[in-house]
């Protein structure tokens, strides 16, 4: 009986690939492009390795029990895969996976099993490259470009923005989608919560550490955008794009390691792990 499960297990996950078969080298290239707001997964493969390291001993105990209910997503999955196939809407698709993956858990292994690996599927569905972030950033960037203006303005440099374009002297800086730091959030808060899901911590210590991470990428955002305003006026557009890619990529370091180290110093609640103990 094991044996058939392991192959149909086999079998449904090869089903899977063949559907998805167009989409994973364009998601793969995505999850591995700096540029992208989506280059948290590589963090996820740690988070994945380290979940099943710790949750192997208890998926093992844990009964099997297939429930029928499963089917309620595999039915909704491919009828929203179908939908996007034909209306050609890569979002639909991308959609259908966590459907199909979470109804397939259910159907082969039942309601214990699912409820220990969600976190999982919720942050793989997470990093499906299927929502156009970057087409609801432009409130944010006229936003950042606004407040950088200020600063340069405060700093008796004759700069003023106008929608997303700082206007500094004869040079003219947009703020791109890119550029306004969704990228290096969505990492860090993926890092966080790869840190502190292992960790005995209230859910007020990790609410106050995904708030530090917002501020942190916005503060670092904000210094970028400043370094790469006074890049400009003292140097010139030439080489401007290496300067912009260094510093967003040297900003990133500090704030990861900022991350890392308010990470190393919470300590662990000790009335969970009392309790635990107990």
């Amino acid at each position: 009986m094991n044996k058939f499960k392991f192959k149909f297990d086999f079998i449904v996950l090869f089903a899977l690939c063949l559907l998805y078969l167009k989409y994973i080298p364009i998601w793969t290239n995505e999850w591995f492009n700096f540029d992208s707001f989506y280059s948290f997964f590589p963090f996820l493969i740690i988070f994945g390795f380290q979940f099943f390291k710790k949750k192997a001993k208890k998926l093992k105990k844990t009964e099997k029990n297939p429930t029928n209910w499963g089917l309620l997503p595999l039915i909704t999955g491919v009828l929203i895969y179908y939908t996007g196939i034909k209306a050609d809407i890569d979002l639909l698709i991308g959609l259908s996976l966590p459907l199909f993956l979470s109804g397939t858990v259910l159907f082969l292994y039942g309601k214990r099993t699912f409820m220990i690996v969600m976190p999982v599927i919720i942050l793989f569905s997470l990093s499906l490259p299927i929502i156009p972030i970057f087409r609801l950033t432009t409130p944010l960037q006229i936003f950042l470009a606004d407040v950088a203006a200020q600063i340069l303005h405060f700093l008796n440099i004759n700069a003023y923005a106008l929608g997303s374009n700082i206007f500094i002297d004869k040079y003219q800086v947009t703020i791109e989608a890119g550029c306004t730091g969704v990228k290096s959030l969505s990492s860090l808060l993926i890092v966080n919560f790869l840190l502190f899901y292992f960790k005995n911590i209230s859910v007020l210590k990790k609410f106050l550490i995904v708030l530090f991470s917002f501020a942190i990428s916005f503060v670092g955002n904000i210094i970028r955008i400043l370094l790469i305003n006074f890049y400009i006026i003292y140097n010139g557009i030439k080489d401007s794009e290496a300067f912009h890619y260094n510093s967003g990529l040297g900003i990133f370091v500090i704030s990861l390691l900022i991350i890392l180290v308010i990470n190393e110093f919470i300590e662990e609640d000790k009335i969970v792990e009392e309790y635990k103990i107990a």
